[in-house]
């Protein structure tokens, strides 16, 4: 059969299944709409349960913490789901909900899907075209891709975080192999030997009066003691900042008032937003190339001024993110934010992330290459805010926000 005859007869197809009517039925009770609302989302997070149990990418060692904590949040679905959401049509229902409900929406399209499958209706494209459709479908898309990135960044963090306090201590870390050893005993001699483990490092761990005494005295720091507090301050940093975001990517609920408005519509937005985040920034970062290509000085005080200039930088971008609270998310309008450094600036997060960055590769940036790289990254954040802004623009409120805030990145400059 041709194209053009195939193409004839899909669309004599009819776009719901023949005597299709909603018309004189009852209304669906409480239950069997929280049932339908349960049904999607279980069907969703099933998808995505297979994709990241079997997909190669979320294989990598680096994912494996992800993988427990969200079995645990699916099995905590599945079993509290519809409790949940007859609670929430009880709190919420009504006629503007069923309209933005992502719930419904997903029901819907597996509905065309399978009227398409098994009625001989038409593959329905029709609902793809349905704008609040296209929101529920890139806000899964954006909360997919993002929140195993927070949660495996959040531990990363962490760890340095524990590996830095437990040199400083003087406490070796567990290798690859001890590990492998202690996780391979049964459950009894596994329990005991991390509690015998535990038992012997935690009070060496634990911070002491006369060290805090002797902190906060900087007068009697050891050489080197200021290098120690500025990494782990900024181990702390970011993982408050992926703590905080991942409870946003993870956790959208109109009990937090952080449904999706919008998602940003095109494909030059998602790149430039991509190429910054695993593993698109692989190739990103392959041909722009962020590093020590030598050194351009090492007088310690500047050092230490640049070193403080950057962490102040990425201190003003972390409370960026803390002002969203439940409403951070990349590439999506879940309300604009005008508390916190966006009372000043529009996009403070980037502005501060590559002032940091400069502040970051200065002292090593042997070489005029480093400076071509940085700016080319400054451009690309620049893009970033570009797209953002012609895609919130589109909100009335963003519209007044604008006028409130007239800068971008630097306060009565741009």
């Amino acid at each position: 059969m041709s194209g053009k005859k195939r193409k004839a007869v899909s669309k004599a197809r009819p776009a719901k299944p023949e005597g299709w009517t909603t018309r004189g039925r009852k209304p669906r009770t409480e239950w069997e709409q929280a049932f339908w609302r349960y049904l999607a989302i279980t069907v969703v997070m099933s998808v995505m349960y297979v994709i990241y149990r079997w997909h190669p990418y979320y294989n990598r060692n680096n994912f494996k913490p992800w993988h427990p904590f969200f079995e645990s949040v699916y099995w905590t679905w599945v079993v509290l789901g519809i409790p949940y959401c007859v609670v929430t049509l009880r709190k919420f229902g009504g006629r503007k909900m069923d309209l933005t409900d992502g719930a419904v929406h997903w029901a819907i399209l597996f509905r065309g899907i399978f009227n398409w499958l098994m009625e001989e209706c038409r593959w329905p494209s029709h609902i793809w075209k349905n704008r609040r459709m296209r929101v529920s479908v890139l806000s899964l898309g954006v909360k997919a891709f993002f929140t195993p990135l927070m949660l495996t960044f959040m531990v990363e963090h962490w760890g340095n975080m524990a590996a830095l306090w437990m040199k400083r201590k003087g406490v070796p870390m567990l290798t690859q192999e001890q590990l492998g050893q202690m996780n391979g005993l049964e459950v009894v001699a596994r329990v005991t030997a991390w509690w015998d483990y535990l038992a012997e490092t935690v009070p060496r761990l634990l911070p002491t009066w006369q060290g805090f005494l002797d902190f906060i005295n900087v007068s009697r720091w050891a050489p080197g003691e200021k290098w120690f507090v500025f990494d782990l301050y900024y181990q702390l940093l970011f993982f408050v900042d992926t703590i905080w975001a991942l409870t946003g990517y993870a956790a959208e609920s109109r009990w937090l008032g952080n449904k999706t408005k919008s998602v940003e519509p095109t494909g030059f937005g998602w790149m430039v937003a991509l190429m910054c985040y695993p593993p698109f920034n692989d190739i990103s970062g392959t041909y722009f190339p962020l590093g020590r290509s030598g050194t351009l000085f090492n007088d310690e005080s500047l050092l230490v001024a640049c070193r403080v200039a950057m962490l102040a930088a990425f201190t003003i971008y972390v409370a960026a993110t803390i002002a969203f609270g439940p409403t951070f998310s990349n590439l999506t309008n879940r309300g604009i934010i005008t508390r916190g450094p966006y009372a000043f600036i529009r996009h403070p997060a980037y502005a501060c992330k590559n002032f940091a960055w400069w502040m970051e590769y200065l002292p090593n940036a042997g070489s005029p290459t480093t400076f071509l790289w940085l700016i080319c990254w400054n451009i690309i954040y620049g893009l970033r805010a570009w797209t953002e802004e012609r895609h919130l623009s589109k909100d009335p409120e963003y519209v007044a926000y604008k006028k409130k805030v007239p800068y971008v990145a630097i306060p009565g400059i741009i």
